[in-house]
Formats: structure tokens, sequence, C-alpha cells
């Protein structure tokens, strides 16, 4: 599959498989040059694709369905309120828990393709409340109770997008056998339904069996952070039954108590605001993740109770179902002195283009965006004469701007929020930022670090204004501050190796940047997740000898 853009024109786009041309016109929304594209495919028989469709390009990995489990339940929490017309503008893939309940009403106010249901009143046997509430036993009349669902749902057949294997059908008692036998049951019955398999963290550490016939599989473990989700995804996807199936992922969606273990008991709307981040930065990284399913929305009143929660899965889902915009996780490139030569890359290593600009020699190579928002293009620093020289078509000198003194190491960024970078420096000699609003006066002054430590600076809370840190080569600790006034220095970050380079960088599109090391001896670039040590980005690009650049090319 291909997808060319006309020149000059990012919603001009034209898609071939296989040769064929199968759409060529104008898309609903700019395309990112260094994107994920996935194009539906209907198949009539075994390998052979009849009907291509759905293009979908995006910045988010694969995500493509966005919802709620548990938007509907007879039982508690929802009593059976149906909470899908309060998230309607957000998402598209929202579960319908029917208990004990034989309705079937709720269809009716599913929009087509959009509701998920569990299959449990078919698939196992009731359970006693006086003396078992925990275990799934098999309905041994499965396939015919979920043949006669069928027929009820009649018409409304298409409001269904996905169905359920039994919830952590594994913890609950059922064996290996049984849960295959279950899913082939339900994709007899559903054969143009995805089929979705949940899992507790258990059980994706301990390898359980996947069957075949499950599309989407993923596990729940709430409130605990990148660090202890990343690992276990990577070991499921070990041990998943085939390269076609996908991931999903549980985001938490309230600190409430008794919803989600792990996020009440000091957890605030905060941090699970925040967690919900890590759960989108995860999927962008990693385009196997085509489903986010937030753990519950409990009512009308969740917007007032977790404000910050919600406006991020707002956020998120909106990115995901309508193609709103979201940030371009940072691009990588390289500086050769030799011959003066930018080389830039996309966010994966891909080589994307290289100029020639400054002179080479001792320069140092800058990127930035000078005349305000978009794309970066790049600058140079002649220590010699402490001028910067800054470009805006990556060809010839825009400005030359005289700055600080000989000695002094060469800085760039947004230091009011102003949506232009603008020039500063850090003198070693006094451990001081200088840095200036206009390229020519010092707007602030911060003293920061030791003798021997090396400056960075970054947007560190999203908040579009670039502020100072600094780097201890000796233990590889990095400080960053949230201020260019005062010095409010976060705990220490201890990231990389001797020898590396310190570099910063939106490595998985958040809108914040954070920490990194370029490692000369490998030609490797490596992103950490913010405040924390775990790597989420790495890629090479480059030769020995030359310097890295982080920006964001286009």
């Amino acid at each position: 599959m291909s997808v060319a853009l006309a020149t000059g024109d990012t919603q001009q786009a034209t898609v071939k498989v296989n040769g064929s041309t199968v759409f060529s016109g104008r898309t609903a929304a700019r395309l990112p040059r260094d994107g994920y594209v996935s194009l539906g495919a209907h198949h009539s028989a075994a390998g052979q694709v009849t009907t291509a469709d759905d293009l979908h390009v995006s910045m988010l990995g694969g995500l493509g369905y966005y919802g709620y489990f548990d938007i509907r339940d007879p039982d508690w929490p929802n009593y059976g309120a149906n909470h899908a017309p309060e998230v309607s503008s957000f998402t598209n893939f929202n579960t319908f828990n029917r208990g004990t309940d034989p309705r079937l009403e709720f269809l009716d106010q599913c929009r087509p393709a959009s509701c998920v249901i569990d299959l449990n009143q078919e698939t196992v046997l009731p359970r006693d409340p006086a003396t078992d509430t925990w275990t799934f036993k098999p309905n041994p009349n499965a396939a015919q109770n979920l043949a006669d669902l069928v027929r009820r749902i009649g018409s409304n057949i298409d409001k269904i997008s996905a169905v359920n294997v039994s919830d952590e059908a594994y913890s609950h008692g059922l064996t290996a056998a049984e849960v295959q036998t279950q899913a082939d049951q339900i994709k007899a019955a559903f054969p143009d339904k995805l089929l979705v398999m949940s899992l507790d963290r258990w059980n994706v550490e301990q390898t359980a069996p996947i069957p075949a016939a499950v599309d989407i599989v993923g596990f729940d473990y709430y409130c605990v952070g990148r660090g202890e989700i990343q690992p276990r995804l990577a070991n499921l996807k070990t041990f998943l039954s085939s390269p076609d199936q996908h991931l999903m992922l549980f985001p938490e969606s309230t600190n409430q108590q008794g919803v989600a273990d792990g996020c009440y008991g000091g957890r605030t709307d905060a941090d699970v605001a925040a967690f919900n981040d890590e759960y989108r930065a995860i999927a962008a990284q990693d385009p196997r993740v085509v489903y986010l399913q937030n753990f519950r929305w409990l009512g009308p009143d969740q917007p007032d109770k977790v404000p910050l929660t919600v406006a991020a899965q707002q956020r998120i889902g909106k990115a995901v179902v309508n193609a709103t915009p979201t940030p371009a996780p940072a691009s990588v490139g390289v500086y050769r002195p030799s011959d003066g030569s930018f080389g830039e890359a996309s966010h994966n290593g891909w080589f994307t283009g290289r100029t020639v600009f400054g002179g080479g020699g001792d320069a140092v190579p800058l990127t930035g965006h000078w005349n305000g928002p978009g794309t970066d293009t790049i600058g140079v620093y002649h220590p010699d004469t402490a001028t910067f020289q800054l470009s805006d078509d990556n060809a010839a000198v825009a400005a030359t701007v005289p700055f600080g003194v000989p000695g002094d190491v060469p800085l760039v960024g947004d230091w009011s929020g102003r949506g232009r970078t603008t020039v500063g420096v850090y003198r070693p000699g006094d451990q001081t930022f200088y840095l200036s609003d206009d390229n020519s006066s010092v707007k602030y002054r911060i003293k920061m670090g030791n003798p021997g430590w090396q400056p960075l600076v970054g947007d560190w809370d999203g908040n579009g204004t670039t502020t100072v840190a600094i780097y201890d080569p000796a233990t590889q600790n990095f400080y960053l501050n949230d201020s260019n006034e005062t010095e409010n220095v976060r705990p220490a970050i201890r990231f990389g190796n001797p020898g590396d380079v310190p570099i910063k960088g939106d490595w998985d599109g958040t809108g914040k940047e954070t920490i990194g090391v370029y490692r000369p001896s490998d030609g490797g670039f490596y992103g950490a997740a913010e405040n924390s040590d775990l790597v989420v980005y790495s890629t090479k690009f480059g030769n020995p000898g030359d310097n890295p650049l982080v920006g964001n090319w286009g």
C-alpha cells in the first residue's frame, strides 16, 4: 500500500493497493509527513481482499477505537442507566455490560458499529450468589444461546462493532480449552464482529493462551504508571497467536473509592489524568495498540468529580475519533562538521533530507521556529564571534544575531511562550543562563549548576514556554527547572551513560518535552518518559563524529 501527497497540498492524496488506485481526492485533514497509515480491508475469501476502505492516517500510532468499559450496567454502579450519550462526542467503541438483564433495548440508542457487548448470559452458567460469586462455568447450551441472541438482536446487528469473551476468563476459573471453545462459538455466531478479550495482569505475566479467533486483547492494571504497563504489554505480544492480533489498554477514569484498584487511597484527579496521557503515549509509539478502553464512566457528574481526567480523555478521544490535531513527536537529525551539512530524519530514523548551511568547522547547529509557530528550520552559532545565524528556509541566512561573548554555550527556545524561538546563552564561568525575547537584550537571567555541568532547555510541562535545566556529566543526573526567573528544581533524574550527550524532545507526542541522550559510540538517540529513566524512544541515525539534532521538521 502507498500514499502519495500532491506537491504543496497535504490534503490531496492518492492511495494505491497492489498497484491499483483505491482513493484519489481530498482527505478530511492535513496528513502528517511522519505518521501511521492503516486501511480497512474486506476479505471475500482467505487471503483475498476485494474492497479497501477506511483510510486512517494518524500521529497516534494505530489507535482507531476509543471508549469506556461498563458504559451501561444493570447492576452497580450504573443500575441500568445508559451513559453513552454523555460521551458520544469523543467515543466510538463503548462496552455495554448486560449482567443478568435480558433486555436489548439499549441497542436502539447505539450508533452504527459503535457498541461492544458481553455474552456471559449465553456462554457461562448463572452464578449462585449464595455460594459462588466469582467462578465461571461453561454453559453447555452456549452455541444455541448465541444463535438465539443473534435472532433477538435482529436489525440492530449493525449497531454492534465487537463482542467480548468472558472478562478475565482465566481468573474466573475457565481453562484454556474452555476459553478456546467459547471464542470459537462466539466467532461462529458473530463472524463479522471483532472479538475482544481482556486479561488481568497475572495472566499477562504467566503467558495465558490467547485463542486465534481473538482480534483485540489487553489487560488491566490501574494507576501504576508506564513503567509497569509497558513491559507487561511487551510480554503480552510475545505469546499472541497471530501477528494480526491487536492490543488494547485500560486507562483509569476516576480515583473514586472502589472503582479501580490502585487509583484511590492517595491518588488525585491530576494523577489519573497524567496516567491517561501515559497510555496515549504508549499507543502513539506502538501501532499495534488500536483501542483505549477507559475503565468506567459513572454518570453526568463525572466532569465535576474529576475534571482534569475528563478533560484529558475528551482531548485524547477527539484526537482518535474526530482526527483533531495532536502534537507531532520529535524528529532527529545530525550536523556533520566536516562539510557543514544538516541531515534530517523522521521520528523513526528514516532519512528525509539534507542541506548545507553555516560553514562547518566549529559552528554549533541549532533548530527552531524563528518566525512563529510551525515547523523548525536550522541555524548555527559561531563561538569565535558569539554570533547566531538563523535560516527561515534551510538555505539562506535570514537573521544574523550577535549575542553573548566567546566561550558561551548557545541556546534557543521560546522563553516567554510567545510561539517564537529566540536566542540565549549559558555562561560556564558564572553558571548563568542569559535568555533574550527579542534577539537583542537579556529578558531572563538565572544562575544554575556547578562548574563543568552542561545546560539544557525544554518545555518540560507542556505549557508552551521553554525553561532551563542542567546536566551533570559526572553522575548523568538531569535537573529540570520550570521557571526562567526563580530556581525551583525538580528531583534529579539519572539517565544515560558516561560520554552521552544530553538532548531533549517530545518523544511520544504528548506536548511535553522530556530528557534524552545521544550516544556517540553507537549513533543512538534515547528518549525518556516524563520524570523517569524509562526509555520510551530509541533510534539510530548518522555517522561517527556527527552532532545530534532534535526538532519538528514538518
